[in-house]
């Protein structure tokens, strides 16, 4: 099975578990999750259903007799958490109230003169919080350190170890992107026998795919890699064979072992154990204190707005892919 197969098939299980657990609402659960994948990603539409399931077993109403003040119970319930969760839950009343009008079970959309969370006090709080999560370059230097040589007395991992995250580094994709990686996606470029540096196939949110390019460091990581993951496939019979990185089963290594494995590395000096979006957020930081432009760090992140790219600074298509892979040295 893909990476892509492999990831679709997760997040449509985690949907349909949120849906039937709630055996009471599972039809109208089951039809909005339909509607909400036409236009929305797997993670997202989950996301939506089990708040949405949430919302009718707090309410214990029909969904005929659903009023706004279910709604605005809902959601002052969640007053207390970070602005960007009030906006999320927000968002997701706001699609099925917006839905139960269409499919004419409500009289009137619930939700429609419901003002959305302070949205300026979401970017000044993921500011904040953004400009203590990235890594220093001693930082990241002890980071690929930690990886290589290990930072407990298990080190027969660590070859994967220092190929994974010299390729969060130095591509800055998310971690969902990484669990996709299968083995037919990833090119090394040798010449006379000498590396020079490769790419991978990325597949982003929803269907979107790109080719990201990486240098010969991070290339000789991935050849000795991918030497030593077939000595680890050796012999094993039902092992996961697609996939570029593998856990000690030998099956795809899941996000949560991405994100285990990252937090166990990527360590700042005051003790602070960073996510795999952190290593993304230092890559986006790195590369613009490097360059100066932000349309670069819009273009290496693939964001849609360079808005969006500014949230990760802090402290011609080809051209771009050159000038990327040549500030990133690590």
């Amino acid at each position: 099975m893909s990476g892509v197969e492999a990831f679709d098939m997760q997040w449509d299980n985690k949907c349909r578990l949120a849906i039937d657990s709630n055996t009471e609402y599972s039809d109208i659960l089951k039809r909005f999750s339909s509607h909400l994948l036409t236009d929305l990603t797997r993670t997202s539409t989950t996301a939506y259903v089990r708040i949405i399931s949430r919302f009718l077993l707090f309410t214990n109403k029909s969904l005929e007799d659903l009023d706004i003040d279910d709604y605005s119970l809902f959601m002052n319930q969640f007053k207390l958490k970070t602005p960007q969760y009030q906006i999320q839950i927000y968002q997701a009343l706001k699609r099925f109230s917006t839905y139960l009008r269409k499919k004419r079970i409500s009289p009137i959309d619930m939700m429609a003169d419901t003002k959305s969370p302070n949205r300026n006090e979401e970017r000044i709080t993921t500011k904040q919080k953004r400009e203590h999560g990235y890594l220093t370059e001693d930082e990241i230097k002890s980071c690929i350190y930690n990886a290589s040589h290990g930072v407990s007395r298990i080190n027969t991992w660590n070859i994967r170890n220092e190929a994974i995250v010299r390729l969060f580094l130095t591509t800055g994709i998310r971690v969902s992107a990484m669990y996709k990686l299968d083995i037919h996606d990833l090119t090394l470029y040798e010449t006379d026998g000498v590396l020079e540096g490769g790419s991978i196939v990325v597949y982003e949110k929803g269907s979107k795919s790109y080719q990201c390019d990486f240098n010969a460091n991070v290339a000789q990581a991935l050849k000795a890699w991918l030497i030593d993951r077939d000595k680890k496939l050796k012999g094993f019979t039902g092992a996961d064979t697609e996939a570029l990185f593998i856990s000690k089963v030998r099956h795809r290594m899941t996000q949560q072992a991405l994100d285990d494995l990252i937090r166990n590395v990527a360590i700042k000096q005051d003790g602070t154990h960073l996510s795999p979006h952190k290593l993304r957020a230092s890559y986006g930081t790195f590369l613009y204190n490097q360059t100066n432009d932000i349309y670069l760090v819009q273009q290496a992140l693939h964001h849609t707005n360079p808005k969006t790219s500014e949230k990760y600074i802090r402290g011609v298509q080809d051209d771009t892919k050159k000038r990327i892979k040549s500030v990133i040295s690590y």
